[in-house]
């Protein structure tokens, strides 16, 4: 019909239509049979500066059953998964099947998408009789008459908006002559066992309330008239039903990555290689687990590790007086040190079997006793 504006994911059907015409004359064309002609017309003839004249014509009619145009639809979807480096997935109700892959390698797989049509509150309604539409039916369009896809969002176009609101001034008394919004919601899912596949389109139905408009039509044409130029000018407002559509849903698809970094995480938040390392280090190492094992099964007693502490503690008071030269009776202090050349006597008698048979040399005992001192002297003194 020419009364249909489309749009890319839109539909208007105009209701209410309002015509105006205007026509301008100029110098002697301006006189009684210019403005016989505009009364005949049921116009509004007035007369302007530079003699010159106009006149309105207005005209307001209904569309003549607007209820019974018929609406299809007929819909597809892609899924871009390429942030999941997996590519993407197109289907709809047009063909039996849904196409996986990149550009240049894709796959085909059956499908056979399932609409179900729902109303605002989610209940099922019905267009052209069925709420279900699988796809062998809606593949050349989900099609039911206005008056159907009005009633699944709950209204008609004599319905009374303020009823729908607590009573706006602003807003008309029918829907017929202010016009309404129908969304028509579109939620994807392949993981319903409702569809034969696993895939869903829920439908859903869905009135907004507000003033709906097409954009005005401007036609302005000039035409000779005698010596002037006879301008005629015609605008054309209309109200109607706006059908609009809105994607959303989800689409699940398996993703490699996402596993093994689920499993990372759960690796790491349950310190399981700790634990692996503790298992390798206590039975999959042969004599050095037993020792690890016995260590670590050795029970700690407080009362026993005192005593053996004070004891060690005995022992090394006793092998530093011996090596301060024999210091028994009296006390050490804070200031009695071990000199690096007292040190040197004492190595010194230690490898003397070796310095004898010329093992060990004179300078090389000194570089070990340097050494040794350097370790032992921690404070620097």
């Amino acid at each position: 019909l020419d009364l249909q504006h489309k749009h890319v994911g839109s539909l208007f059907l105009p209701t209410l239509i309002k015509d105006t015409s205007a026509w301008q004359l100029a110098g002697e064309s301006c006189n009684a049979s210019a403005e016989a002609q505009c009364s005949g017309l049921s116009g509004f003839y007035k007369t302007t500066g530079n003699r010159q004249c106009m006149c309105v014509v207005e005209r307001d009619f209904l569309a003549k059953n607007p209820e019974e145009d018929m609406v299809l639809l007929r819909y597809a979807y892609n899924v871009d998964r390429t942030g999941l480096n997996q590519g993407y997935v197109r289907g709809g109700v047009k063909e039996h099947f849904r196409e996986e892959g990149r550009r240049g390698h894709t796959r085909h797989y059956n499908s056979e998408l399932l609409t179900i049509i729902l109303g605002p509150d989610g209940s099922r309604c019905s267009i052209g009789g069925k709420s279900e539409w699988p796809q062998a039916d809606a593949r050349w369009g989900i099609g039911g008459t206005l008056r159907e896809w009005l009633m699944c969002a709950g209204i008609v176009l004599d319905s009374d908006p303020n009823l729908m609101t607590n009573g706006d001034p602003t807003l008309a008394h029918s829907f017929r002559t202010m016009g309404v919004t129908l969304q028509l919601a579109l939620a994807y899912n392949n993981n319903d066992a409702a569809g034969p596949t696993g895939e869903v389109c829920f439908l859903t139905v869905e009135a907004q309330l507000r003033w709906t408009t097409a954009p005005p039509t401007h036609d302005l044409v000039f035409v000779p008239n005698g010596g002037g130029l006879l301008r005629l000018e015609h605008v054309r407002t209309q109200w109607g039903v706006l059908i609009t559509t809105q994607v959303t849903g989800t689409f699940w698809s398996f993703n490699p990555m996402s596993l093994l970094d689920a499993l990372v995480q759960v690796i790491v938040l349950f310190q399981i290689p700790v634990a692996l390392c503790r298992v390798i280090a206590l039975y999959c190492l042969g004599h050095v687990s037993e020792v690890y094992r016995r260590a670590r099964t050795t029970k700690f007693d407080i009362y026993s590790a005192f005593h053996g502490g004070i004891a060690r503690m005995l022992l090394a008071e006793v092998g530093f007086r011996g090596l301060l030269g024999g210091v028994w009776k009296h006390s050490l202090g804070s200031h009695a040190t071990l000199t690096g050349q007292s040190l040197l006597g004492h190595v010194q008698e230690i490898f003397q079997e070796q310095i004898d048979a010329n093992l060990l040399k004179e300078e090389e005992l000194r570089q070990i006793v340097a050494l040794t001192y350097r370790h032992m002297n921690h404070d620097g003194a």
